[in-house]
């Protein structure tokens, strides 16, 4: 399967109308440099990666130890608990970061998994998934085998 990279078509298309507009060359790829790394190209990245997540299923190594932590707190709650949840832990964490800005990079881990949490959970809310939500969260801790952690430390 091929995968395209979309902000480098995003980049692509903003030169070629730069340069249909009769910018100059500096211009197209200021344009260009915008559309492939700017905001949109964000969050372009952002659904990706949560995408590619959802892809591999709950079951799989490196979902297990990204998001198992976090869904042990979760265990014994519904979908709408856990999105009101998830939903405190992200503003709580965000406040944490911009705070520790301050004094240096602080590390942005805790708030990617929380902000890829937020997306999943609400992508199962509006799907419907809420009585498969408990068995999401179990696949997601079951025990780890050894094979499993070398798989994904891969």
């Amino acid at each position: 399967m091929k995968t395209t990279d979309r902000n480098l078509d995003r980049g692509a298309l903003a030169f070629r109308q730069a340069r249909g507009r009769g910018l100059g060359a500096m211009e197209a790829a200021k344009a260009a440099i915008d559309a492939a790394f700017g905001e949109g190209a964000a969050c372009i990245d952002f659904k990706a990666r949560v995408t590619t997540a959802l892809a591999k299923g709950a079951a799989h190594p490196e979902n297990k130890l990204r998001y198992r932590a976090r869904a042990a707190m979760l265990r014994r709650g519904s979908l709408d608990a856990a999105i009101a949840t998830v939903e405190r832990w992200y503003w709580t964490e965000r406040k944490a970061f911009q705070i520790a800005s301050i004094m240096g990079r602080p590390p942005q881990l805790p708030l990617m998994v929380l902000s890829e949490a937020r997306l999943m959970l609400r992508l199962f809310r509006r799907k419907g998934m809420g009585r498969q939500f408990p068995a999401l969260i179990e696949s997601l801790l079951e025990t780890r085998r050894p094979a499993e952690v070398l798989a994904a430390a891969e």
